[in-house]
């Protein structure tokens, strides 16, 4: 028999009574429930509820903490201007800074992995480029929510 330790104490008792009864036929558990005055079917229909509503209860709960982190990532996304609407020479200004490792060695690898050849790059792609930057900028110092 194994041992549990729960914090709800008649829980830990369904657990220790279900394992006293191996090796008994479901008839056998039955008749002896039946026979103490329980009604096995509507404890089961009343469990099966049980379980069922803590289910949704616990999908309830993941979705509002999506919502929660989807609406963080939306409200960064909004107080970022897009280096798209800046100046070119804004735009190669704040690229060869990244080139240099002004934001870390993570923005360096994530250039490396994302253009082949960073000397040819377009304006417009280096505007894009600097957007991520400053998205993950953003998501870093904004505090993640509580789980």
């Amino acid at each position: 028999m194994s041992e549990y330790h729960f914090e709800h104490q008649p829980l830990e008792n369904v657990v220790k009574g279900l394992e006293s009864t191996d090796g008994m036929s479901r008839e056998e558990i039955r008749a002896d429930l039946i026979s103490k005055g329980y009604d096995p079917d509507a404890f089961a229909t009343r469990m099966a509820a049980k379980a069922k509503a803590l289910s949704a209860e616990a999908r309830l709960a993941w979705m509002h903490q999506g919502a929660e982190v989807q609406s963080r990532l939306d409200a960064a996304v909004v107080s970022i201007r897009s280096w798209v609407d800046r100046s070119a020479a804004e735009i190669n200004e704040a690229f060869d800074a990244v080139l240099t490792g002004i934001h870390g060695p993570q923005a360096q690898l994530k250039l490396q992995t994302a253009f082949r050849n960073v000397t040819e790059l377009t304006v417009q792609s280096k505007a894009a480029f600097l957007d991520e930057v400053e998205l993950l900028k953003k998501l870093e110092k904004t505090p993640a929510p509580k789980v």
